[in-house]
């Protein structure tokens, strides 16, 4: 769990709400596929692409990983060498990461980071402005 912290102190507060937001539609979506034929398979692999990428830029580290582990199944999938069970397992693995994550977001970050901030940055401009 410290770990984890650490990786959201050190990465960008604007880019990790935006991650989270959007990471929560890919999550959902990604859960509620049934459907692995090559269309499904091309939609998920799309999908973990994309939320790998987020992963990566904010130095997710176990989540880029889980991520990255199971787009390299669905690579295999695309080639028909994997099963599903293994496929399903390492998918539901990125997830709960996600959550993980998730949790910290809420818990730590989400909205407090934000509503600090903005207030903060109105606090500072007030004091400038008569400063200057």
């Amino acid at each position: 769990m410290v770990t984890l912290v650490r990786e959201f102190l050190a990465a960008n507060r604007q880019v990790i709400h935006s991650f989270f937001q959007e990471g929560k539609k890919r999550i959902d979506f990604l859960s509620s596929q049934a459907k692995l034929d090559k269309v499904g398979v091309a939609a998920l692999f799309a999908e973990l692409h994309t939320l790998k990428g987020g992963a990566r830029t904010l130095g997710f580290v176990e989540l880029k990983k889980l991520l990255h582990s199971a787009e390299d199944s669905l690579n295999l999938k695309k080639e028909a060498e994997l099963d599903l069970d293994t496929l399903k397992e390492k998918l539901n693995a990125a997830v709960e990461s996600f959550g993980r994550y998730l949790k910290i977001y809420d818990d730590l970050i989400s909205d407090r980071y934000f509503s600090f901030n903005i207030t903060a940055g109105y606090a500072l401009s007030k004091t400038s402005s008569v400063d200057g």
